[in-house]
């Protein structure tokens, strides 16, 4: 885990942090209780621990910052490989989560850390952290933590946070892992692979990007965004002009009909729908051309006018 996802300790937080674990109060406090109770025996124990102590202190102190906060994240790594999430039982069987129709944002994060969603989640790292204080500074919960943050502010920005959102929200795992890539979060290879076989593929960070813009540009000019849409889709219909093959007449033929069918008009034939839009969008063309490719659009031979009454 990256240092800077901890938040900045002091260099006297952690020269307190190794103290303790170093000099545990407990025994400390035993040798002085028995000294002030009359124990002589054991005053040199005391005065030996006492200049352990304080060279201990002294050793830290010279430290340079960087290289002590090097060693501190180290000692919290090594501490947390004896914890219950780092133990062998706690992998993901990502076979069988692959096939999941969604994730809730609490299990998509399991499975980013290689956990089992069921044996490790917020709430029970939380149980945790409330029986064990020390768990606050674990890198793996700090890091769950942060992801959980990170997921929050993308798929949940409106919604006041509260320890239950994680385990209710529920997510596409495709979409999930889409996000997680394109920020940069590691993603299991083995997982992917399966996602893409259960579910749509996942997209690489650079379309979740283009994706995500998108939507951003609907909610904010859906107007803009729908001509866009609608001016691609036209370019569809269209001939190439260039081809040795193209013919202009077949050419405002699909236009015209795309146009028609798409926008029906009450009240008039097919027929006339064809030659109003000839007549406004190929001006150029003689009224005997006109008036054969509107034959052609027209798919209603009875000559009736539109009605969507």
């Amino acid at each position: 885990m990256a240092i800077e996802q901890f938040e900045k300790q002091s260099h006297t937080a952690m020269v307190a942090h190794f103290m303790y674990k170093k000099f545990p109060v407990a025994p400390f406090n035993l040798v002085r209780h028995r000294y002030i109770a009359g124990d002589k025996a054991c005053e040199d124990e005391l005065n030996i621990l006492k200049e352990e102590q304080e060279q201990y202190r002294i050793n830290l102190n010279n430290l340079a910052y960087d290289d002590l906060e090097k060693l501190y994240v180290e000692d919290l790594q090594n501490d947390d490989k004896k914890r219950f999430f780092h133990q062998e039982d706690t992998l993901a069987n990502y076979r069988d989560w692959s096939k999941k129709k969604y994730w809730t944002m609490d299990e998509g994060i399991a499975l980013l850390l290689c956990k089992n969603p069921q044996k490790v989640s917020w709430k029970i790292l939380n149980e945790y952290t409330k029986k064990d204080s020390s768990y606050r500074k674990s890198p793996f919960v700090i890091q769950y933590k942060y992801y959980i943050d990170l997921a929050m502010r993308q798929f949940c920005p409106k919604t006041p946070y509260n320890d239950l959102i994680p385990s209710a929200f529920k997510l596409n795992p495709s979409i999930f892992l889409g996000w997680a890539k394109s920020i940069d979060i590691k993603v299991s290879s083995e997982l992917l692979v399966l996602v893409r076989k259960y579910h749509d593929p996942v997209v690489d960070k650079e379309m979740y990007c283009k994706l995500k813009d998108d939507f951003g540009l609907l909610k904010k000019e859906p107007d803009t965004l729908q001509s866009q849409i609608q001016q691609l889709s036209t370019q569809v219909w269209k001939l190439d002009p260039d081809s040795s093959t193209y013919s202009k007449k077949l050419d405002i033929a699909l236009q015209a009909y795309r146009a028609v069918s798409a926008n029906l008009v009450n009240g008039k034939t097919i027929k006339q729908q064809a030659l109003d839009w000839i007549n406004t969008n190929h001006r150029e063309i003689t009224n005997e051309a006109k008036e054969d490719i509107a034959k052609v659009v027209n798919w209603d031979q009875s000559g009736q006018k539109s009605n969507f009454n």
